[in-house]
């Protein structure tokens, strides 16, 4: 189920919950800085969601698997 399936060692590391996760939580962080650059949050807000995409992943396979059964991957 969440296994992308592709045909390479170099595309499936790319693509291996890991990094999708990494990938996921970068775009959050960015998201954040985003908005309080627009004043949509404050910057003490978005630096707290900078600091929680920073910490460590113990289980990226759940956090994916969360995003079917959940609809989202939001970490508790």
């Amino acid at each position: 189920m969440l296994d992308p399936g592709f045909p390479t060692a170099e595309m499936a590391e790319v693509f291996a919950p890991a990094a999708r996760v990494a990938a996921m939580l970068e775009f959050e962080a960015a998201l954040a800085l985003a908005l309080a650059d627009t004043g949509l949050v404050d910057m003490e807000t978005a630096e707290a969601v900078v600091a929680a995409c920073g910490e460590p992943i113990a289980d990226p396979e759940a956090v994916l698997a969360a995003t079917w059964t959940e609809g989202t991957p939001l970490r508790p």
